[in-house]
């Protein structure tokens, strides 16, 4: 089951519905039960996702959340992480070097890891529409081929405190108010990203009829337009 994250509210409600030495296993279990893994499960689930948040003073109403789970522990649900995950992340990073220093340490507690979190949830401009196109996989249930309305659209308000997106204001009015949709698929979900970079702010030259973006996207300029 894939719960999303982006803020405290919606985990809220998903949750009721300096060493040279490799960081060994021990540790690395260690603090896999430090954050409340589920041992059964096998991984760290929704409530446990949002105590690390909240021990690593991680802002639930920012994009944060999203970015450490896309980034460092390149997640396959929101608000989870596998113990899979969890190991490859620990190991994979332990040798990145901190943030404006030479300096190269292990992730051997949280608090190491606090101290390197802008590394994290800083995403390079350059990566933002691999971002944005991963949260489709990330966000929807497997065994759908749509994201509900009541999930796209929380993340996509996320998205201008990561950067300016065009047009995102009013496609979200759209969805909203007017609903045509219940979910998006993944060719609208992607294809928004282009969208909103490449059209005009106005609209000009917009022609609904000879138009080869979705459906959806006629509809929502034809919208604005009345």
């Amino acid at each position: 089951m894939h719960l999303p994250c982006t803020s405290l509210v919606l985990i809220s409600r998903l949750i009721s519905s300096t060493a040279s030495s490799p960081l060994v296993p021990s540790m690395i279990q260690t603090l896999w039960f430090i954050v409340d893994a589920d041992r059964e499960a096998d991984l760290i689930p929704p409530d446990g996702f949002q105590t690390l948040c909240q021990d690593l003073q991680i802002d639930l109403e920012t994009p944060d959340p999203i970015v450490m789970s896309y980034k460092l522990f390149n997640a396959s649900d929101l608000c989870y992480i596998t113990h899979l995950e969890w190991s490859k992340a620990l190991t994979t990073n332990q040798y990145m070097p901190l943030l404006h220093t030479a300096n190269f340490v292990r992730i051997d507690s949280l608090d190491t890891l606090k101290n390197r979190l802008a590394e994290f949830t800083t995403l390079d401009p350059d990566h933002l529409g691999d971002f944005y196109k991963s949260l489709f996989n990330i966000a929807k249930p497997n065994n759908l081929k749509s994201l509900d309305l009541e999930t796209a659209i929380p993340i996509l308000s996320l998205l201008p405190q990561i950067r300016p997106v065009p047009h995102l204001e009013s496609f979200i009015a759209f969805l909203t108010v007017k609903q045509p949709v219940k979910a998006l698929n993944r060719d609208q979900w992607n294809c928004f990203w282009e969208f909103s970079k490449s059209m005009d702010p106005s609209f000009v030259g917009y022609n609904i009829e000879t138009s080869a973006w979705p459906t959806l996207f006629d509809e929502f300029v034809d919208w604005l337009k009345q």
